[in-house]
């Protein structure tokens, strides 16, 4: 069975989604428009979960020096607001990132915060196959997970995913 609210595997018996904390609600028959008002109220749950959370990367510029590149400057660049995702529907920054290389794995360092508490990731990407410059993406996946990608709407690569569950805290016990 999967949650009204993150789209989590819930196992048969549980009370409340154990990623997100929402209630499993039954459903009389297959009546159009009450499941269609739980999936409503799922999604305006898991948008309360996922407020406050900004989700971005450090960014990296790097200047020409006597012994090839040396690091120069590091800054967070905010990808996301995470309660304005949609699940499944990529966002992408509307910004320029160099590539150092055209082809290999690169790493994004990727991090989550609410309030002062911040969780941070290393994600190992494939570069795309696309010339020029790259620009990184978000996408919310099923269970309060989501996956940074890597190149442009057309063509691009995904990151492992990484749990935003991690900063929003605790689901709730499980009664």
């Amino acid at each position: 069975m999967k949650c009204n609210a993150c789209q989590g595997e819930i196992s048969e018996g549980r009370a409340k989604c154990p990623l997100c904390g929402f209630p499993v609600i039954q459903t009389v028959g297959n009546n159009e428009a009450e499941i269609e008002n739980i999936r409503k109220m799922g999604r305006d749950y898991l948008r309360q979960k996922l407020e406050g959370i900004t989700v971005g990367i450090m960014a990296y510029g790097y200047v020409m020096g006597d012994d090839g590149l040396q690091l120069d400057q590091t800054a967070e660049v905010e990808v996301a607001k995470a309660a304005d995702l949609e699940p499944g529907k990529a966002v992408w920054l509307d910004q320029d990132f160099q590539r150092l290389d055209e082809e290999g794995e690169v790493t994004v360092h990727a991090f989550a915060r609410k309030n002062d508490q911040t969780k941070t990731w290393e994600l190992p990407v494939q570069l795309p196959k696309i010339t020029g410059a790259c620009h990184i993406g978000i996408v919310l996946k099923d269970g309060m997970k989501a996956e940074m990608l890597l190149g442009d709407s057309g063509s691009y690569t995904e990151s492992a995913d990484f749990a935003l569950s991690e900063i929003v805290g605790e689901a709730g016990g499980e009664a």
